[in-house]
């Protein structure tokens, strides 16, 4: 039975609990062993030591990666392209967690069958933007209770590709996807600077050692 990292936050509301549990039903259901990363009863890997490095071992042991973007954060009077002449101002917006852009540049790293799946209401940059590592599906909870055929197309077309996969020597080792090549990959579209991008991750990865904690979230 493959393997296949799922890239989802920790649920904050009854919603996202359901769709959590929903993903990891559809994906025994392809006949797929999921991985998730957390502190949970459902999730299978307890993180232990640096964030980057425990994803990146997890992930190792994978057959593909699904990305599950959901709410994190929202902000009022957001503005994009603040810097430029002509920055634009949003009432609001929805935010995926960072984590979900930085696990799909790992996938994209590790040359992994990869499909992100983004709830309709997100503010739509860096992976979530189509043709970044490839399409982006919209989905709304409803969407996966029980699965629509909306969704369950290219779910079955990503799980063809997951049973197909088999590493080769082009693709890349644990030691070859650095941490400087996932920050570049993240940034390359345009979206944030590679300074944000280190920044950000810096501060992930110093509140979870604060913490001592290293879950995505």
């Amino acid at each position: 039975m493959a393997d296949v990292f799922i890239s989802i936050p920790t649920p904050k509301s009854d919603t996202q609990q359901a769709i959590k549990r929903s993903i990891l039903g559809i994906v025994r259901s392809l006949g797929f062993s999921p991985r998730t990363v957390g502190s949970s009863d459902e999730d299978s890997d307890f993180p232990s030591g640096p964030p980057f490095a425990h994803v990146i071992r997890v992930m190792k042991e994978c057959s593909g990666v699904l990305v599950v973007a959901y709410e994190k954060n929202s902000a009022e009077g957001f503005t994009t392209n603040s810097a430029s002449s002509t920055p634009t101002r949003h009432a609001q917006a929805t935010l995926a967690t960072p984590w979900n852009h930085a696990e799909a540049g790992i996938a994209y790293s590790l040359d992994l069958p990869t499909l992100v799946l983004c709830q309709k209401e997100l503010f739509r940059e860096g992976v979530l933007e189509n043709n970044v590592i490839g399409y982006v599906q919209d989905f709304v909870a409803e969407d996966l209770m029980p699965l629509r055929p909306a969704l369950s197309g290219r779910i079955n077309n990503w799980a063809e590709g997951v049973r197909k996969y088999q590493p080769n020597s082009v693709s890349r080792t644990l030691d070859t996807v650095s941490f400087g090549e996932v920050v570049r990959f993240v940034a390359a579209s345009n979206w944030m600077s590679i300074a944000q991008v280190v920044a950000a991750v810096g501060f992930v990865f110093s509140m979870g050692f604060a913490a001592g904690r290293f879950w995505p979230g």
